[in-house]
């Protein structure tokens, strides 16, 4: 079977991702794995775009449940080489699931129980929470990894930023498990306040990484997360200055929305290029 030139890039992410596994199980599975890999993507790449994506969100789901079963078989020994590659990984599925989570934008009935006409709206918000759990955990590793490339104020903005994002995030799953009083009224503006504080500090990575280029490529994912959700609120603002009402809600939903995918780009993309610059520069260590 020839394999298509546009499906080529979509096999040798997936053969890189391989490494995160033991080197004994690799070595002995990998080539059998990366071929039924490339098979399922021709066959799906048939039926189009949506195809190629439902094999890659199955074929991601599959990857880290067998990844953790077979760390957990030798018991798992995580060197700081281990855990910068797997935080490159998470952050990339945390670009994924930020995709849903803009769909989920366009819910018309908010103050409804889960469930009814609108649930598959209702579920793409759910992915929120581990969405920014999965962000927390990848910038982990981003930030020992870059951590000699940072200056002080750099660090302090990540780390900051970090920080944040990962109180935010357990304070939404605890809210999607309806594990939070109903009195808790703050908690929406926790989060609020939380996103901004964690936005800025991207922002300030963002402008470090464009004037001393940190990553080998698109630096500009930092701004790309940043500065949209920053736009919207100013679009908001502007609009309720001159028209003295909200703006309409479509509108509203619309630009949040795409806040919401570029903020998921762009957390795949820093995670990508993260992967990458682990991979081509030889940082793993044999152990893996």
């Amino acid at each position: 079977m020839k394999l298509l030139p546009s499906l080529k890039p979509s096999v040798a992410l997936y053969q890189s991702l391989l490494i995160l596994y033991p080197k004994a199980y690799r070595h002995e599975y990998g080539p059998h794995m990366v071929q039924v890999f490339a098979d399922l993507l021709h066959d799906a790449s048939k039926q189009g775009v949506l195809g190629v994506v439902q094999i890659w969100l199955m074929t991601v789901l599959d990857l880290v449940k067998t990844v953790i079963e077979e760390r957990s078989k030798g018991g798992i020994r995580m060197t700081k080489a281990g855990f910068t590659l797997l935080s490159s990984f998470l952050l990339m599925v945390a670009g994924v699931f930020w995709l849903p989570v803009g769909y989920g934008q366009f819910e018309q009935y908010w103050e409804d129980p889960f469930g009814g006409p609108d649930i598959l709206f209702e579920i793409g918000q759910k992915f929120m929470g581990p969405a920014m759990l999965l962000v927390a955990l990848g910038l982990l590793g981003f930030s020992l990894h870059y951590s000699s490339r940072l200056s002080a104020w750099a660090k302090a903005s990540l780390r900051t930023s970090n920080a944040v994002i990962a109180l935010v995030a357990i304070l939404g799953i605890a809210g999607d498990f309806s594990l939070l009083p109903k009195t808790w009224e703050w908690a929406w503006y926790f989060f609020l306040i939380g996103m901004i504080i964690h936005l800025m500090g991207i922002f300030m990575l963002g402008i470090y990484a464009l004037r001393h280029h940190l990553l080998p490529r698109f630096n500009a994912a930092f701004l790309l997360i940043s500065l949209p959700l920053v736009v919207y609120m100013l679009v908001g603002l502007i609009y309720e200055l001159i028209q003295k009402t909200s703006p309409p809600s479509h509108f509203g939903n619309m630009l949040s929305a795409a806040s919401m995918i570029a903020m998921g780009i762009g957390w795949f993309l820093i995670g990508f290029i993260f992967f990458r610059d682990m991979t081509l520069n030889n940082k793993l260590q044999p152990s893996l």
